[in-house]
């Protein structure tokens, strides 16, 4: 069985387990949210008993797998990180946008150290971008779908409805220059070896999809847990 596969199996198990325990620690906040009280805890569809006997289940299960490719301390770093998250960080604002970003940087890593490969600066560079922007993209979801009162701040966030544009602006920022650090790896780091693996077309391509995101986000469509409307991108006006 190739290393990847089994590291990202093990990152999956972890990250399920981390979002249980996010989930149990925000009851109280996601029964008073609009979209997130019809979470299975949340609504009480799913016992909180199943969600605690899951919880070592998975990460154990995680560990165990972590372990055969050499990755468990990686793994450890991870659910520790994730957890503290859960119980305080995620309430300072810009914190938690920069630690979601270095857990989503630790799966990289968690590849790499799994399969051997060295990750490379331009990767963790254009990676951090990216992480960056779908982190920001996400507080500006829930910011859009809160009360206009600029004196009220979001349920269990430190993040107020006035601090929307301001957000705004560091996601995009951040968005465009995720695809510029690609187009310089391109142009300047491209060796034979990655040529048949990229081309230069996979810069629109990703400028456009993290494009499409922030558009229907900002059009109200990636709210939380809902998904969006893909065809409402190109309906003018």
């Amino acid at each position: 069985m190739p290393s990847s596969f089994i590291v990202f199996v093990s990152f999956c198990c972890a990250a399920s387990a981390i979002y249980i325990v996010n989930d149990l620690a925000d009851l109280t906040h996601d029964r008073q949210h609009p979209t997130k009280r019809m979470r299975p805890f949340a609504r009480g569809a799913v016992p909180i008993e199943v969600g605690l006997a899951a919880v070592p289940f998975l990460l154990v299960a995680s560990l165990m797998l972590a372990s055969i490719v050499n990755a468990a301390y990686i793994i450890v770093i991870y659910a520790a990180i994730s957890i503290i998250y859960s119980s305080s960080l995620k309430a300072y604002p810009l914190l938690d946008i920069f630690v979601l970003t270095f857990l989503y940087m630790c799966r990289l890593f968690g590849g790499g150290e799994a399969t051997a490969h060295n990750v490379s600066l331009w990767l963790f560079a254009y990676a951090g971008f990216l992480f960056l922007s779908l982190a920001l993209l996400k507080r500006v979801g829930e910011l859009q779908s809160s009360a206009n009162d600029a004196d009220v701040r979001i349920s269990g966030r430190g993040y107020r409805p006035a601090d929307l544009n301001l957000l705004l602006i560091m996601g995009v920022s951040s968005l465009f220059t995720s695809c510029l650090v690609l187009a310089l790896y391109l142009q300047y780091e491209f060796s034979s070896q990655a040529k048949g693996n990229y081309s230069w077309g996979i810069v629109p391509l990703m400028l456009l999809w993290q494009c499409r995101l922030w558009l229907a986000t900002t059009r109200g469509e990636m709210n939380d847990d809902r998904s969006y409307t893909p065809r409402a991108m190109f309906i003018p006006g």
